[in-house]
């Protein structure tokens, strides 16, 4: 229903998918609280979870829903008291318990990050005009996209210089 509502909103597909993703492990964790909780044979469908989001979202959703299934898994186990939470030992075993989810959502992520990184080299190796071997739209795009998202991250201000040249065909031919 949320996704549905993004979609009527406008919210672009990397939202959908990520409510998606994030709705699942609820509806996982309640399924399992019906059916012998950690000893459910769904909780091997929190890796569905860690795999679509690392193959749609960024890294940091994937560990973001690491950190919800860890979450989850605590509430399952029903341990009321604070002191046996934060023990060493009860922290080890529930890092045990992630570990193969962390390792599967690092490594998917870092894969899918490789695959798009490919795939917009590609493109841009195929964006370059043929009569300046400057890029063309597509090109700059990819590129300018690539810019505006690193300054984002980082913070820094970004300007844009646009020179339009009147008759650019003749300049070249000359």
């Amino acid at each position: 229903l949320a996704a549905r509502l993004l979609r009527r909103l406008g919210m672009g597909q990397d939202w959908t998918l990520a409510v998606q993703t994030l709705a699942m492990v609820p509806f996982i964790t309640w399924s399992m609280w019906f059916n012998d909780k950690l000893d459910s044979p769904l909780r091997s469908a929190y890796l569905v979870v860690v795999i679509a989001s690392a193959l749609t979202q960024p890294m940091r959703w994937a560990m973001a829903h690491c950190v919800l299934i860890a979450i989850s898994i605590v509430a399952l186990e029903e341990t009321h008291s604070m002191r046996l939470l934060l023990s060493f030992a009860y922290q080890s075993s529930l890092l045990t318990r992630l570990a193969p989810l962390i390792v599967v959502a690092y490594v998917t992520s870092a894969y899918a990050s490789l695959f798009r990184f490919d795939l917009n080299r590609g493109k841009l190796a195929g964006a370059i005009d043929p009569l300046t071997g400057l890029r063309d739209l597509s090109g700059f795009t990819i590129v300018a996209n690539r810019l505006l998202m690193s300054a984002e991250r980082r913070g820094n201000p970004v300007a844009l210089l646009l020179v339009g040249l009147d008759d650019f065909k003749g300049i070249i031919t000359r």
